[in-house]
């Protein structure tokens, strides 16, 4: 009975010795499941919190191009210039903070004053350390690591810039970003968002100071950056404008100039200039004058340029033709109250005295009296409607920020005089941008554009172009007064009139370009004062709109010259810009002249009879294409014999420049030799002298040209 009470026992303490066991088991299972499965993320986290640190990447600002893709802004990388003082400040560096003031200061070219207050400030600081100097250039930079001996204390940081390598060029659309790299005016502000980008966080590893590991440090790889912006702008067009505005303004002495150049059927604009104007690098060292973009925020009576769109309503609804004659009062119109009969106004002409003139030489010769008459003939809502539809009054819609829409007032504020005001471009304003805009319409038959910069964005990573959706555009006149129109502003500068009187002139006739067809508008406008109402004595804005070539228009062209000092009217201060620029673009673009017979016509009889060309038809195209090829390679080009239409052609297909003397024959003369090099984009002058006797090899000789 013992024996088995034992057994019992033993068989008990074994069951309760296996069940703890196995209990333990569970536990210690259950343990390692709960360390290894539940909290092993959070195990993770911690030895990630240990060893490794977030990092944020700050995204860098993405370019701005040209339709060529030619940067007109881009990064660039500068540094700021910090003084450890805990460096400086231990005895066992032995550094002397006088003489390394000194040295840095002859770097960054501190007068003694600077150097006197910067030596103070380190002295004075309890901070362990504290910037000199902001934003010095590579130049400097290289200048202090290779200071010998070395700079004791002194840390450069490495900081984003903004650079602008064409200066000056552009400045106006393009704006500014201030030291922070915030856009602040022009396109820099407009797509601030898309250039600036989303800054990238990534994680780096630490060492026990949480300081990040440099030999492993992958930030190098990260591609945080915005977006490139291409522009419909074009660096040639916008440098000829530039040039040939800022020429007008010196020779005029003006307070100011305004231009734009713009393709007529998509509202991409090709050049928007004003000067004085500024360099976007320097955009601290210029007052805010020259840093507005005026060309939208300021806006001005426009004065006659504005009648083409009052007669075209006239046109269209019936109440005249071109050959309607009305009588111009010989200069002095008496305007009277319709009821009352009292006088209220005497209209003025000008210098002009006309009689009768047609509806075509109304708009030719610029009548004040005549489009007041052709506006009475169709009342106050007609005319108002006539400059409404073509924009005037509200905003052109272009993408830039700041437009200022100008004023056009409904009817109902009009008083009994502002009939005799309005169609002429008085008792209303307007920007340059939205002149050329309501001339686009004419241009492309009848449709208002939206004019604008941006055409589309460069992906960073791939390089693929996503182009921008161009504005709709809007019917707001018909085909049919849009060709009466512009047959009638091509006499402008032909100067063709209906009228026998001597002074029936055409106010633009000094712009014609000798085989090509200019349709353009003169005006000369007073200008109103900013505040009290009249308008400043003796002060002028001469200005001139139109498009090129009239025939197949390819620009519109606006140019204002405001305030000049010498000369007054539109056609003799906007028109010589507005020449240039057309001539710049004729072998630019390789546009061939509708009627070439008129360039015969204008070589002056030199009774010298010139050499002929010695090239034959089957050699021409061969020489050509070794021009091509030595200017692709920046050597000037044999080009002595070469007919000025071959010439044109190679000019437009290279996309290169030159100054051309002469409008037929062959080149005689090139101011650059054959095998030197040449810069800045142009082949110098090349003159061409008229050969009286232009053999068939040669004529032969173009056509297979053309054909290639």
């Amino acid at each position: 009975m013992r024996n088995k009470t034992s057994q019992n026992s033993i068989k008990f303490r074994l069951v309760a010795i296996g069940v703890l066991v196995a209990v333990m088991h569970v536990f210690l299972l259950g343990r390692l499941y709960y360390l290894q499965v539940i909290c092993h993320q959070d195990g993770d986290d911690a030895k990630t919190r240990m060893h490794w640190g977030d990092k944020v990447i700050e995204a860098r600002r993405g370019a701005i191009t040209d339709r060529n893709l030619r940067p007109l802004a881009m990064n660039r990388t500068r540094w700021n210039v910090n003084i450890d003082i805990q460096t400086v400040s231990d005895p066992e560096n032995q550094v002397d903070l006088r003489q390394l003031v000194d040295r840095l200061g002859k770097i960054l070219e501190w007068n003694e004053k600077t150097k006197a207050g910067q030596l103070d400030r380190i002295k004075k600081s309890k901070l362990k350390a504290i910037p000199l100097e902001r934003f010095i250039e590579k130049d400097a930079h290289d200048l202090i690591v290779s200071a010998s001996p070395p700079l004791k204390g002194i840390h450069l940081e490495r900081e984003a810039g903004r650079y602008y390598p064409q200066e000056s060029l552009a400045s106006t659309a393009l704006g500014y970003v201030n030291d922070d790299l915030q856009g602040m005016h022009g396109i820099e502000r407009e797509y601030d968002v898309r250039l600036r980008g989303a800054d990238v966080k990534v994680r780096l590893p630490v060492d026990r100071k949480r300081v990040f590991l440099s030999e492993n440090d992958w930030t190098r790889s990260v591609d945080a950056q915005g977006q490139t912006l291409v522009l419909s702008l074009d660096s040639y067009i916008q440098f000829r404008t530039e040039k040939a505005l800022k020429k007008a303004v010196e020779e005029s002495e003006a307070e100011q100039g305004m231009a734009i150049v713009m393709e007529p059927y998509t509202g991409q604009i090709l050049a928007l200039c004003q000067t004085p104007d500024f360099d976007p690098n320097r955009f601290n060292q210029v007052t805010a004058f020259e840093r507005k973009p005026r060309v939208i925020t300021d806006k001005f009576e426009p004065g006659s340029v504005v009648k083409p769109f009052v007669v075209s309503m006239a046109l269209e609804k019936g109440f005249v033709q071109p050959d309607t004659v009305f009588y111009c009062e010989k200069g002095n119109y008496v305007m009277r109250n319709p009821r009352s009969g009292r006088i209220m106004r005497t209209l003025r002409d000008d210098i002009h005295d006309f009689g009768d003139l047609t509806v075509h030489d109304i708009l030719v010769c610029s009548s004040n009296i005549g489009t007041v008459k052709i506006a009475q003939l169709m009342g106050n809502e007609l005319t108002y409607q006539s400059l409404q539809r073509f924009g005037f009054g509200r905003q052109s819609g272009i993408d830039l920020p700041s437009e200022q829409p100008g004023d056009l007032h409904p009817v109902a504020s009009w008083s009994a005089l502002s009939i005799g005001s309005v169609p002429y471009g008085q008792e209303m304003s307007a920007n340059v941008v939205q002149i050329a805009r309501a001339y686009a319409a004419f241009a492309n038959g009848g449709y208002l554009v939206t004019p604008h910069l941006a055409l589309g964005y460069l992906n960073s990573i791939n390089g693929e172009f996503h182009p921008k959706p161009t504005p709709e555009r809007t019917r707001v006149i018909p085909e049919s007064v849009c060709k009466t129109i512009t047959e009638i502003l091509t006499d402008v500068t032909e100067n063709h009139t209906d009228s026998d009187d001597p002074q029936a002139r055409g106010t633009a006739r000094d712009i014609k370009i000798p085989g090509y067809r200019i349709a353009a508008k003169t005006g000369t406008a007073q200008v109103a004062k900013p505040e009290g109402g009249g308008y400043e004595k003796g002060k002028r804005n001469a200005s001139l709109a139109g498009y090129f070539p009239a025939d197949n228009p390819r620009i519109v062209i606006y140019t204002l010259i405001s305030k000049p000092q010498k000369g007054k009217y539109g056609g003799a201060l906007a028109g010589p810009v507005f020449k240039e620029i057309a001539e710049a673009l004729i072998p630019y673009w390789g546009l061939l002249p509708s009627h070439p017979e008129e360039i015969e016509e204008v070589i002056p009889e030199t009774g010298t009879q010139l050499a002929k060309a010695e090239i034959p038809a089957e050699d021409l195209a061969q020489r050509l294409e070794d021009a091509r090829a030595d200017i692709a390679y920046g050597k000037m080009p044999n080009l002595r014999g070469i007919p000025l239409r071959e010439c044109i052609y190679l000019l437009s297909e290279t996309g290169v420049d030159a100054e051309i003397q002469g409008s037929r024959g062959f080149i005689t003369k090139q101011s650059i030799a054959p095998g030197e090099k040449f810069e800045h984009n142009s082949l110098g002058k090349l003159t061409f002298n008229p050969d009286t006797e232009v053999d068939s090899a040669v004529k032969d000789s173009r056509a297979i040209v053309s054909r290639n």
